[in-house]
């Protein structure tokens, strides 16, 4: 499965795993962080849900915000926008104990910078 030249959308689907990397790569190198204590998600964890939340809308507020009705057809779903990158992250699925194999920890991988998926 190639993901490259493909369509729009699956070069803004790697460029947003790609960001996601290199940016789950600069907050692992901060070390320890602090653990919110009322939360009960861990920094890793949170780290996560904060990727996602620019993709939060309802349905009315997704439409408004969109400049033509071509959008979609370039940038995809919302709910793939979040989704796409972090099944793609192993750190993903091991802070969220995702199963192998779930929708969410797939076997077959899109590594960040390529176009093939990893099957190992």
């Amino acid at each position: 499965m190639s993901l490259v030249s493909q369509t729009p959308i699956d070069s803004e689907n790697l460029a947003d795993l790609d960001g996601l990397v290199s940016s789950y790569e600069a907050f692992s190198g901060l070390g320890d962080t602090e653990q919110f204590r009322d939360l009960n998600f861990g920094p890793e964890e949170l780290f996560f849900i904060s990727s996602c939340v620019k993709w939060c809308a309802t349905e009315p507020a997704k439409a408004a915000c969109r400049n033509t009705s071509s959008d979609e057809s370039r940038y995809g779903p919302w709910w793939n926008r979040c989704n796409f990158p972090l099944k793609n992250m192993e750190a993903f699925a091991e802070a969220f104990s995702c199963p192998v194999g779930s929708a969410m920890r797939p076997t077959a991988k899109v590594p960040s910078g390529t176009c093939e998926p990893d099957n190992e």
